[in-house]
């Protein structure tokens, strides 16, 4: 089998992919891939669709000068969503990697809408269901943006141009209505009877050595921003009741709004890091959490 052949061919596929999809698409990306004794050699110019990413060996991947990446993901749903985007990845092996282009836009947005959840529980609990919450009714949003990142091993990541990473998470709840008649005689502990938290959770980093003992040179100015808000209004929670057993370690109803969010300009990961930044690094992260009207 040449693999050679086909990681050049999906490469090239994807980039054919998301170009066919755009209006007015820019100048397809060119990517030379050759084989080295050690693993691959992945040379691009051109405007870059999508992540560029390396193997599980020890590749040299070189984003040359005037080229461009961008890379949009969204993703949304009604208990969870999940964006994760990253422009280059060097995956594992010791890698090489030199970004003389711009990383110009990484966007990642996650949205998740509950709206009109409205659950009845009329029972007796004799048994054991600790850790869990009986009525769940939760929702998470996780976003996360990457310009470049090392992955495993020991990498050398030189960057000499302009990084933009933008990650947003946003979660909200609304009209959430939670109705228990239960008498509780078994074990309940560890978790809330009602569950109607919802959290937002947004990362976005300018360049990740990863794991392993990594030398990361940083020229280029980044502009890192993460946003995370989360969102829950006109929560009600009724519970009637009788507990003879254990309920200890969680409240009762749980309709709490929690919102994180981080910046990082370089971060060097686990091992023994070289870190050298000569770039002007701007980050900003907000976040906002909101529970109203909760009853």
């Amino acid at each position: 089998m040449n693999y050679k052949s086909i990681f050049k061919g999906l490469v090239l596929s994807f980039f054919v992919m998301v170009v066919a999809l755009m209006t007015g698409p820019p100048v397809l990306a060119d990517c030379s891939i050759e084989e080295t004794p050690t693993g691959y050699s992945m040379i691009c110019s051109g405007t870059i669709l999508g992540e560029i990413s390396g193997t599980d060996q020890e590749d040299i991947i070189h984003i040359l000068p005037q080229a461009t990446l961008l890379y949009y993901l969204t993703d949304s749903g009604d208990s969870l969503s999940e964006a994760m985007i990253i422009g280059i990845y060097g995956l594992q092996g010791n890698d090489e990697i030199t970004n003389d282009g711009d990383i110009q836009e990484l966007q990642a947005r996650a949205k998740t809408t509950a709206v009109g959840v409205s659950v009845t529980i009329d029972g007796t609990l004799e048994g054991d269901s600790s850790g869990a919450a009986l009525s769940d009714s939760s929702a998470t949003a996780d976003a996360s943006a990457t310009g470049i990142d090392g992955g495993a091993d020991n990498d050398t990541i030189d960057n000499q141009a302009g990084i933009s990473a933008d990650a947003q998470a946003v979660v909200d709840a609304t009209g959430v209505a939670t109705d228990i008649t239960v008498t509780i005689n078994g074990d309940a502990s560890g978790a809330s009877l009602s569950d109607a938290s919802v959290t937002a959770t947004s990362t976005a980093t300018g360049i990740e050595g990863g794991e392993g003992d990594d030398t990361i040179d940083n020229e280029g100015d980044m502009e890192i921003l993460a946003t995370s808000d989360a969102v829950a209004v006109a929560v009600d929670v009724t519970i009637d009741g009788t507990m003879e057993g254990d309920v200890a370690g969680e409240a009762l109803s749980d309709a709490s709004a929690t919102a994180d969010a981080m910046a990082i300009g370089i971060d060097g990961g686990t091992g023994i890091d070289e870190i050298t930044n000569r770039g002007a690094i701007v980050g900003r992260a907000d976040s906002s959490a909101t529970a109203v009207g909760v009853a």
